[in-house]
């Protein structure tokens, strides 16, 4: 029903009613009067329906939603903003109550006010509440209820006034989440600052500790027990070049200053020369092999990102294996993709360790005493990224871990594009 029709239906029993009791005077001497009261009944219903005009324009022109509805929550009248709100013609909304598209969350809440209104507790109210549109998506909105009264101050029908508020609620969870996220970045950045003052003292204390004692004891010492000395320090140097090495390429990564550069190498090549020289770097301590399949040799990646990434993960693949074994690293082609496996037999990853794999500075339980500063797997998994590439990771605790990187070899891609790590655990513990 529209607001129109309401207030005519009104008037025109009213009127018709004031001319029917007059038609049926007996009187012939108030003939004149009975034409006069017809005018006159005439020229109020022209005003009425002027009236009745400017309450239709009002009511269905407004910018807002507005509604009469009944005590037992029927929707009476609904203007076309209030449908343009919910997605619902008019003729559907008045056949159902305003609870029927209210969330669920906030009808207790709208109900008790209704009861309170009904009680005379309140004359009005305003609540934020949320209606479900017809596509089925929440529509927030800000609503302003009064209730009109009878002559005799009965309760007749409520009046809703209703404010589509969606798109500040948007901008308002948006600006929450960016708080949070600069604070949770703050957090972190403190976190890491703390983490790399406490990565650096380590290796300088040992270096200075060492330097000390060799000051003292030097013209003591035999040769061997100097040179026990000076390989800690220069394992205590080369620890903090890793450390200042991958702080910096962290670093350049969250300023945007790291970018994806992909060239044409011959990567058999590229890997057999990196193999080589860790081989060299360990010492024959372990076995390094290098294997490839398919064709493809040529191809486009960024070397200067590549190369850290296959280092830190062949070096750890040495480190957390015993003495001796062997470590692959197989290079295969599918579908534009380079994919590189480094397979090691060593301790393994602890399911879990595996979800916080990639975090800055967190390492594994079961690492013991093996040394590491957490910081390579975040730089890998950073440099990933960088080559719009995904990394994955199957690890068996005791037997050995295999991690899987799979790199685009399309000289186009050059836009950053972020990726979980896929990660699958097999325990056998």
């Amino acid at each position: 029903m529209t607001a129109g029709n309401y207030i005519s239906g009104k008037l025109n029993s009213k009127v018709t009613q004031q001319i029917e009791e007059l038609a049926q005077s007996r009187n012939t001497n108030t003939r004149k009067q009975v034409s006069r009261k017809i005018n006159q009944c005439s020229q109020i219903q022209k005003e009425l329906r002027s009236h009745e005009q400017l309450f239709r324009d009002t009511f269905d022109c407004a910018p807002v939603g507005m509604a009469h509805v009944g005590l037992d929550g029927k929707w009476l009248l609904v203007n076309h903003k209030l449908c343009d709100i919910v997605g619902y013609t008019q003729q559907q909304l008045e056949s159902q109550a305003c609870w029927d598209i209210t969330y669920p969350e906030d009808l207790k809440a709208e109900q008790e006010y209704f009861h309170q209104m009904l009680a005379c507790e309140i004359q009005t109210y305003s609540m934020e509440k949320r209606y479900i549109h017809k596509n089925g998506s929440c529509v927030w909105t800000d609503i302003n209820v009064s209730l009109v009264l009878e002559s005799n101050g009965a309760p007749k029908y409520f009046i809703y006034v209703v404010n589509d508020i969606s798109s500040h609620k948007q901008a308002e969870v948006k600006f929450q989440q960016s708080l949070q996220e600069e604070k949770d970045f703050s957090e972190q950045r403190a976190r890491f600052v703390c983490m790399v003052s406490h990565e650096l003292r380590i290796p300088l204390h040992l270096i200075s500790f060492s330097t000390s004692l060799l000051k003292r004891h030097s013209h003591q010492w035999n040769q061997e027990k100097k040179l026990k000395y000076f390989d800690r320090i220069q394992t205590a140097v080369e620890h903090l070049s890793e450390l200042m090495d991958n702080v910096l390429m962290i670093g350049r990564s969250e300023a945007g200053k790291l970018t994806y550069e992909p060239r044409a190498i011959d990567l058999q090549l590229f890997c057999y020369d990196l193999v080589t020289q860790l081989q060299m770097r360990h010492n024959s301590q372990h076995h390094l092999t290098f294997t490839s399949h398919g064709e493809g040799s040529t191809v486009y990646v960024d070397d200067k990102l590549l190369q850290p990434i296959l280092t830190n993960l062949l070096d750890n693949a040495i480190k957390y294996s015993p003495n001796g074994s062997t470590v692959v690293l197989e290079l295969s082609y599918a579908d534009k993709e380079a994919i590189f496996q480094i397979k090691d037999r060593g301790v393994g990853i602890a399911a879990t360790d595996l979800q916080r794999l990639f975090e800055p500075f967190y390492r594994g339980k079961n690492v013991g005493d093996i040394h590491g500063n957490g910081l390579g797997l975040a730089v890998v998994k950073k440099l990933v990224d960088l080559h719009r590439g995904q990394i994955s990771v199957e690890s068996d605790i005791g037997v050995g871990t295999t991690f899987t990187i799979a790199i685009p070899t399309d000289k186009s891609l050059g836009v950053e594009v972020l990726h979980p790590p896929i990660i699958r655990f097999r325990s056998t513990s």
